[in-house]
């Protein structure tokens, strides 16, 4: 609420007669919500000795404002036209250098219907921020108040999200370092395709996943444009052929789809917090481009202390070439979670065998061919060493 808001005044913020020096207030307006966003901020890194991150969400930002928290859209209503709008409105932030971005999921005035409560969590799961928040006047809104199947739609969108936060995190190292958005418009991953240029609506999540929320009523339906390059669809796993798509969304999720050439990282076994997940064994989904080719990387601290900033952290270059899975430590902590399994889309033909070469030897990896993609399950690898599986024709 730091913009700031002064509601029983004329211009519903400071007034006039508040000066800054010589300066009127409506000269500063937003850089002083940053400021108090930054104040906020140093405050609580002194608390700690400089020690534990802060999380702060602010709705005033300014230039700068992505030093030190998140933000969120503001006072929105529980309407369609809201959550359609939550989208553009997030690219145009991340593009001007805050990526940690989101809306109050299901509207922050009024009640949603129970359709758009469903529509809004699947895609609230897919950005940066994603927070339920309504008005203390609204009526209750849990999800499970909704019966099924409304409450198994929710639930399974908040368990993409909680699988799919080893591929946010890593997306946000690569932010922190070269300035990357983590939402990103499909302009800025196709400058030369002019028919991406003109969508706001789909988006993708860094290099990986495409993006195609339903943010209409009575939809179940949703027009997608597909780029240039291999495209895999991230639920059913199936090639999806590039260009206009009509596609048929299944009721319980929403159009999310993998490219080509990329490696995710997940962790697939439900918890009730982040933290439960800490020491969980880690998926990797490798969807390989027309080369039988693929890369990406795995990124993880301790979510809570600054010693990040001091080099401890883990970081794995992944990368599929030749038939062969390289995993290598690029910086190490200490963690020892286990790969429990690795999913590989595109593969022309399938293999016979698989073979895990660490430091401690070589062993079979067992896998199974599922039609659309094959699986290698517990190979006896780990996040913290180098290794590489071989697969045999």
């Amino acid at each position: 609420m730091n913009e700031p808001s002064v509601f029983s005044g004329p211009e519903i913020t400071m007034p006039k007669s508040n000066l800054h020096g010589s300066i009127e207030h409506r000269d500063l307006h937003n850089i002083y919500g940053m400021y108090m966003h930054k104040s906020t901020y140093k405050g609580l890194m002194k608390r700690s000795g400089d020690m534990e991150r802060p999380f702060i969400l602010t709705r005033a930002f300014f230039a700068g404002t992505q030093r030190y928290g998140a933000i969120w859209t503001g006072d929105n209503a529980a309407k369609w036209e809201f959550l359609e709008y939550s989208v553009p409105m997030c690219l145009s932030v991340t593009v001007g250098g805050i990526s940690f971005c989101g809306s109050d999921v299901a509207g922050f005035f009024g009640d949603p219907s129970v359709e758009l409560l469903v529509r809004w969590y699947q895609t609230g799961a897919y950005t940066p921020f994603f927070r339920a928040h309504a008005h203390i006047e609204t009526k209750r809104r849990e999800p499970w108040l909704y019966g099924e199947p409304y409450l198994s739609r929710i639930r399974d969108s908040i368990r993409e999200r909680y699988a799919l936060l080893p591929y946010w995190y890593s997306l946000f190292f690569q932010y922190r370092n070269n300035g990357v958005p983590v939402m990103r418009p499909m302009f800025s991953v196709y400058p030369q395709d002019n028919q991406a240029a003109a969508l706001d609506r789909q988006y993708h999540l860094g290099p990986a996943l495409l993006v195609a929320p339903i943010i209409k009523s009575n939809q179940d339906k949703v027009d997608v444009y597909i780029p240039e390059g291999k495209w895999y669809d991230y639920h059913t796993f199936a090639t999806v052929e590039i260009g206009e798509l009509k596609y048929q969304t299944v009721e319980n999720w929403i159009p999310v789809f993998i490219k080509g050439g990329n490696i995710v990282p997940r962790q697939d076994r439900p918890r009730r917090s982040s933290q439960m997940m800490i020491n969980d064994p880690y998926t990797l989904v490798i969807a390989l481009d027309e080369k039988e080719a693929a890369e990406g990387i795995l990124y993880a601290d301790d979510t809570h202390t600054n010693l990040y900033l001091k080099g401890q952290f883990l970081l794995g270059r992944i990368e599929f070439r030749e038939k062969t899975l390289v995993y290598q430590v690029q910086s190490k902590m200490s963690m020892h979670n286990s790969i429990e399994k690795i999913i590989i889309l595109g593969l022309k033909d399938k293999p016979k065998s698989a073979i895990a070469e660490t430091e401690k030897g070589s062993s079979r990896v067992g896998f199974y061919d599922m039609g659309s993609h094959i699986i290698l399950k517990l190979p006896p690898v780990f996040i913290d060493e180098n290794w590489t599986i071989k697969l045999n024709y």
